[in-house]
């Protein structure tokens, strides 16, 4: 038989790495979104910079 404080602490362990893969996640695509619109930012400024209006 399993202790039930070990199964508390256990259930409490996974829930806390399941909470933390979104957390995880949504960094990650927040600093690929940074770095493709700063690039975007960058190729639209070069292009204005050559074609004035």
């Amino acid at each position: 038989m399993s202790n039930p404080a070990r199964q508390l602490s256990q259930s409490h362990d996974m829930t806390a790495k399941v909470a933390q893969m979104p957390q995880t996640r949504a960094g990650l695509a927040l600093t690929q979104f940074r770095a493709r619109a700063t690039g975007m930012c960058a190729q639209r400024w070069a292009i204005s910079d050559l074609n004035p209006a």
